[in-house]
């Protein structure tokens, strides 16, 4: 499992997927405006957390996510990355938006 750097975070993906009545899988689309709407939020298990964390002046801070803690995030902050059949995403600690216990 990678091991972030900084105040990244790693999160396995929930696989919340719109399917067809056949069973074809409907991909998201890209919002087109900024402003947040359900879709544009989702909802992972945080798995790892960077371990550098400090503030704009560099000085260390304890992050705020916990391991193991389901969580929603903006669905369009992050990079993702299939590994093994499952969704994964690297996000940034300010990106998550609330924990979802």
């Amino acid at each position: 499992m990678p091991k972030p750097i900084a105040d990244n975070v790693w999160i396995l993906c929930d696989e919340d997927k719109e399917k067809s009545e056949g069973g074809i899988v409907i991909p998201q689309m890209v919002p087109k405006e900024f402003e947040i709407k359900p879709s544009d939020i989702s909802r992972g298990l945080v798995l790892e957390i960077g371990s550098e964390w400090k503030t704009k002046d560099g000085f260390p801070v304890s992050p705020r996510t916990q391991k193991g803690r389901p969580v929603l995030f903006r669905a369009f902050s992050g990079q993702f990355v299939e590994r093994g059949g499952k969704k994964y995403a690297l996000v940034p600690e300010e990106q998550i938006l609330a924990y979802d216990d």
